[in-house]
């Protein structure tokens, strides 16, 4: 929904943002690059996954939130 305060979401704002992805320093911190998109964030991703032998499930690269959680959901 936008809500979270993100680089991006704070530039957009005129706000002090601290520029790339904290974790990775590569990209743009947005809630995409966030959750999915970080090398950090898949590898957690793949680690939980791999615990319900679900890591077939784990985001690919560039893959949108929404249309990652719709394909998840209709895997389990």
């Amino acid at each position: 929904m936008g809500r979270c305060w993100t680089s991006d979401r704070l530039e957009r704002h005129n706000l002090q943002n601290n520029g790339p992805c904290a974790f990775c320093q590569q990209a743009s911190e947005t809630i995409e690059h966030l959750l999915l998109g970080c090398p950090y964030s898949r590898e957690v991703w793949f680690k939980i996954l791999r615990v319900s032998n679900l890591q077939q499930a784990t985001p690919a690269p560039g893959q949108a939130l929404n249309e990652w959680w719709l394909s998840t959901r209709l895997r389990i």
